[in-house]
């Protein structure tokens, strides 16, 4: 049984990789500029870089 739960977690694992692999991977963050600036009142909370419309 804790085999059985092993495999199955061990194969959704595989699958979600799979899928960041294929809408991206480890590239995609650069390209979209995802990163926030610190939020008021350190920053203006705005994104860096020019955001995507």
């Amino acid at each position: 049984m804790a085999l059985d739960h092993l495999k199955g977690f061990i194969f959704i694992l595989i699958l979600l990789w799979i899928a960041w692999f294929l809408a991206g991977g480890p590239s995609k963050p650069d390209k979209d500029k995802p990163y926030i600036r610190p939020a008021q009142p350190i920053s203006t909370g705005d994104t860096y870089g020019p955001t995507k419309k």
